[in-house]
């Protein structure tokens, strides 16, 4: 009798994802469509290149505020012992940031690691009076 209800739960769950699926291959067409009409008014104002050279801009979700992530680096330390990874463990402490999150967790420790290297070269150039 329970395997019915789990039938059921699944063929909603199928149901919802595959309707998903039909509204982004719709927004897809729509975005093709529009990209076809700006790639003819490239043409017809001049531009003489293959429109499908221009590289497509992806968006950009960012973790921080500016200047944030240099302010926290520098509130945990820049001497101290701690990983890469457990330098953003910490900031999602304080960030109060779910820490099980794994993708996270790996977005953030890239960025404690360019951070560091970055603050690191700055500091080096301020040292030497570059």
């Amino acid at each position: 009798m329970g395997e019915s209800y789990a039938i059921g739960g699944l063929i909603t769950k199928r149901a919802e994802l595959s309707g998903k699926i039909l509204e982004l291959d719709r927004q897809r067409a729509d975005l093709k469509s529009d990209l076809a009409h700006i790639d003819r008014c490239l043409t017809l104002f001049g531009y003489d290149k293959p429109p499908s050279g221009i590289k497509p801009k992806r968006p950009r979700t960012a973790l921080f505020e500016r200047r944030e992530l240099a302010d926290l680096l520098r509130s945990i330390g820049l001497n101290n012992t701690l990983t890469h990874r457990e330098t953003a463990m910490e900031i999602m402490r304080r960030k109060a940031w779910d820490i099980d999150d794994l993708d996270l967790v790996r977005r953030i420790t890239e960025s404690v690691k360019s951070g560091r290297k970055t603050m690191r070269r700055k500091r080096q150039a301020f040292d030497t009076g570059v």
